[in-house]
């Protein structure tokens, strides 16, 4: 099955956001590392590269749900056109800093 990726054209008449979410500390899972699984950006029981993570503290997650990241499973901006991805990456690093200090 080939990785499905967002194309620019899908960018702009369709926004596409990453996943966020805050993990407790202890808290393990398991994150799709194949870019295949329908249940993406979580590891289905028969991903090809499970990327199995715990978490020692409170983290902030940015996943990437367009399969398109070069950090996958980890959003790196690459759902915005290109114009926009320097902007988002300046939210995403405000944003993480406001949830940091909650």
């Amino acid at each position: 099955m080939a990785a499905h990726h967002v194309t620019d054209t899908q960018r702009v008449n369709k926004p596409v956001y990453p996943q966020v979410v805050v993990t407790e500390p202890g808290q393990s899972n398991s994150l799709c590392g194949c870019r295949h699984c329908a249940s993406a950006p979580w590891a289905a029981s028969d991903c090809g590269l499970p990327l199995k993570v715990q978490f020692e503290r409170k983290t902030t997650l940015w996943l990437c749900v367009c399969r398109g990241s070069k950090h996958y499973p980890y959003c790196d901006g690459s759902h915005n056109p290109p114009l926009l991805r320097k902007h988002w990456l300046k939210l995403k690093q405000r944003l993480h800093q406001l949830v940091r200090r909650r």
